[in-house]
């Protein structure tokens, strides 16, 4: 009975931890060394920067409905507000050659002023599944 225990607890975790992992839509080092994510938990796109999280004022549903790209590649960026943030994240080199020379990065704007605007520009060290938006 005791190992029944462990054995649906470590199942738990490591099912927690896939689905976490299949809703990873960016990933990156910043050149400052930030570890930055782009996931949907519990409805809602979330960005975390090491430690910190920021979690998407609408539902992911209703920020996916409205992402249709302008261009064939603006499916690997995304834009949304965030409490009193406003978020870009992804391939931002909006050219013919973004696949061979891609920008990825995050910028995090304070809508109020308040601080000033937070600039991560990642490293070759990135994994963007923007694009898989369309799919779902």
């Amino acid at each position: 009975m005791k190992y029944l225990f462990f054995y649906l607890s470590f199942l738990m975790v490591s099912t927690s931890a896939m689905a976490k992992q299949d809703n990873e839509l960016f990933a990156c080092t910043a050149k400052t060394g930030e570890k930055i994510r782009l996931y949907i938990d519990d409805n809602y796109f979330v960005i975390s920067v090491n430690e910190s999280k920021i979690k998407s004022r609408n539902t992911a549903e209703e920020i996916k409905d409205e992402f249709k790209p302008i261009s064939e590649y603006d499916d690997e960026y995304l834009e949304f507000n965030a409490s009193d943030k406003y978020v870009s994240v992804g391939n931002f080199n909006q050219n013919d050659d973004s696949d061979d020379n891609p920008q990825n990065k995050l910028n995090v704007s304070y809508l109020n002023g308040s601080k000033k605007s937070e600039n991560y520009v990642c490293t070759d060290d990135y994994h963007n599944n923007i694009s898989s938006l369309l799919l779902n």
